[in-house]
């Protein structure tokens, strides 16, 4: 569980902060996938400021994913990506920086091309928006 809250987090921070709507959404995502145990906030903060502090003492975000490939199964690697394409866009804008993080997570976690592109397009259906190349 730690590594999966940890991709998403990172994905969510990619654009320099968490807004409440991906807060909202981070918390709505574990809450619906029974293959993910609940979460408190609490938990969540303890992981972000983990998280911070490994990338303060010089992680990547590469390192980052990385690591979740190898502690994730395939399913939760899936699993990871939807989820960050859905906190990405919960607040209604997709930047740059977050196009370039989803692609290198995608690439990183060598997701399956047409799983991603189900991902994307089911993403593009649901808010209306979302160029990811």
């Amino acid at each position: 569980m730690y590594t999966l809250v940890e991709l998403i987090l990172l994905s969510a921070a990619v654009d320099g902060h968490i807004d409440e709507a991906e807060k909202s959404s981070i918390l709505k995502s574990f809450a619906q996938h029974r293959d993910v145990p609940s979460i408190s906030e609490g938990q969540i903060s303890a992981i972000k400021q983990q998280l911070l502090e490994r990338l303060q003492q010089g992680f990547t975000h590469e390192g980052v994913i990385q690591n979740a490939a190898h502690a994730l199964t395939e399913d939760k690697r899936i699993l990871s990506y939807a989820i960050a394409v859905e906190v990405v866009l919960s607040n209604n804008e997709l930047t740059k920086s977050e196009r370039e993080y989803l692609k290198l997570h995608r690439e990183t976690l060598k997701l399956d091309k047409k799983q991603v592109e189900s991902i994307h397009f089911s993403a593009k259906v649901r808010y209306g928006f979302g160029e990811f190349n």
